[in-house]
Parts: structure tokens; sequence; C-alpha cells
């Protein structure tokens, strides 16, 4: 059974790369899947910024959180651009590239998926 299979039985439901949240309420927070990697949960709240560009075919979406830079790249990334602006996205999860054929070619598609938390400068020493 391959491992889309095993999901979609476990979850009983289609299975993407993001999922979309449809309430009345704003996503407090997005949980981020790395493929086989650590699972995170960062808080809407403190995005500050982000960028989308393209290269070589492919798309990468830089979120520039308080603590935490996430890098996003894979394809059909500006789909999720409106869901972020509205805190509606309530999950991005990355699968390996053979896994893009499974996809309609129209819907996103994470190939790489990176979080890192950024480093606190180190305090100054005090003005005597």
């Amino acid at each position: 059974m391959s491992l889309k299979a095993a999901l979609l039985a476990k979850r009983g439901s289609s299975i993407y790369c993001m999922e979309r949240h449809y309430g009345h309420e704003p996503v407090a927070m997005i949980r981020l899947c790395p493929w086989q990697e650590t699972e995170w949960m960062l808080r809407w709240s403190g995005l500050n910024s982000l960028s989308l560009a393209r290269e070589e075919g492919r798309e990468r979406l830089e979120l520039h959180f308080a603590r935490h830079h996430v890098t996003v790249i894979g394809f059909c990334l500006h789909e999720m651009l409106e869901d972020i602006q509205a805190f509606q996205l309530g999950c991005m999860r990355s699968f390996p590239a053979s896994y893009r054929t499974t996809f309609p070619a129209t819907e996103a598609f994470i190939e790489q998926l990176l979080v890192q938390p950024k480093t606190e400068p180190a305090a100054s020493p005090p003005v005597r």
C-alpha cells in the first residue's frame, strides 16, 4: 500500500499539500509538516512578511515569522496567497517530488518545506 493510500485510509479523505479553514474565525496557528521531519505549529499573528519568487520552473515562498523563517518550494504556490492573507490556511505539508504526478497540475504542490528558528541576537553589554 502506498503512503498516500495509507494516509487516505487513515483520514478517510483526500490528502493535499495545504488545508484550508473555512470558518467564521481565522485560524490562530498554522501547522507545518515537512516530509519525515519535525512538525511545527506557528502563530499566524507572528507573520511579519512574505515573498513569492519563481525560479527554474518552481515557486519559492518565504514566510518570515517573528521567531521562525519558513521556506516553501513547489508548484502553484501562488494559489495559497489569498488563504495566507486571510489566515485561512491551517496546514502546509510537503511530499517527495515523485508524488507530483498524483496531484492535479493546477493544485499547489509543496516539494520542500523548511522551518528554521531565528537566532536571538547576543545581548549587548551594558553601556558604562
